[in-house]
This record gives structure tokens, C-alpha cells and sequence, in this order.
């Protein structure tokens, strides 16, 4: 499927379009530490995965191609 895992609570996360629109979410939580995140209704093309490191206060910022 169209899914993304993110692990760990320490961290908040939300997805952008290529152009910043800011997506909507749909996640859901499989254990203390991950969270599967569908994709599924998202247009093809690029987005940015932005995650929030809330102990280190970093950012990482993960660009994926939706097909």
C-alpha cells in the first residue's frame, strides 16, 4: 500500500506538497513507537515528510515521490 512508518513519540511530523500546502493526514498508531501514515488519497508527485525532533529541537526533512 501507500504507507509510511515514522518511529518514536519524541518526534512531530506533517506532510507538504511540493508547493507547501500542508497535507492532511490520515496515521494511525501500531505501538509506542510507530505510526503508519496512508498516502493513498494523495495526487502523484512530490512531497516533503517534515519530522520534528522535540528533545534535540532539529528538523529533518524527507523528499518522497508519490506514484
Amino acid at each position: 500500500g501507500s504507507e509510511m512508518c515514522i518511529r518514536d513519540r519524541d518526534y512531530t511530523f506533517s506532510i507538504h506538497s511540493l508547493i507547501g500546502n500542508k497535507m492532511n493526514l490520515d496515521s494511525e498508531v501500531i505501538s509506542d513507537n510507530e505510526m503508519r501514515i496512508s498516502i493513498g488519497e494523495f495526487n502523484q508527485g512530490f512531497f516533503f515528510l517534515l519530522v520534528d525532533d522535540k528533545i534535540r529541537k532539529k528538523r529533518k526533512i524527507i523528499k518522497f515521490l508519490k506514484n
